[in-house]
């Protein structure tokens, strides 16, 4: 049951030490905390999320998980490294990609709640949905009639509700 991880959880001050160093030491320190998330269970096997929940999936009450919480902090110390994330959702593992458009995600919530424009090389890829994130849309069909050509950019202008 994916929802029983989040009763011990480690204190900010003991996730930051996963942010040290550059994007890429950050990344390789981080990788582990989120490939080993509840995701790989065998209910949700889909290979290492950031994010909690996939979209659609909505809980009356929910304490975000030390993966969730250590992604935030991932592009909280990292926002202007973009370019890094979209290489890692182009060219990394199957858990690498997802974990990439998860961050991704997050990122443009941060331009979108800081009422910054969304920089033009993530608003204008037109690199294709990961297959798992489409198949998570279906479950969110409000979401799902705005987008037009469901590549990453298209998501990512348009941000899709988070957990």
């Amino acid at each position: 049951m994916p929802w029983h991880w989040d009763l011990e959880q480690s204190s900010d001050e003991s996730l930051k030490r996963h942010l040290v160093g550059s994007v890429e030491d950050a990344w390789r320190q981080c990788l582990p905390v989120w490939l080993n998330s509840p995701w790989n269970d065998e209910d949700f096997a889909h290979g290492g999320r950031v994010n909690d929940y996939p979209f659609g999936l909505h809980r009356p009450r929910y304490r975000p998980s030390d993966a969730t919480r250590l992604g935030h902090m991932f592009v909280e110390r990292f926002p202007a490294d973009y370019g890094f994330l979209l290489d890692r959702y182009m060219h990394g593992s199957p858990g690498e990609k997802l974990c990439a458009f998860d961050l991704l995600h997050f990122l443009a919530y941060e331009f979108y709640f800081e009422e910054k424009p969304l920089p033009e090389v993530l608003g204008n890829s037109d690199l294709p949905l990961l297959e798992i994130v489409r198949a998570d849309l279906e479950y969110e069909p409000s979401f799902l009639e705005a987008l037009t050509t469901f590549t990453l950019g298209d998501l990512l202008t348009n941000v899709p509700p988070l957990m």
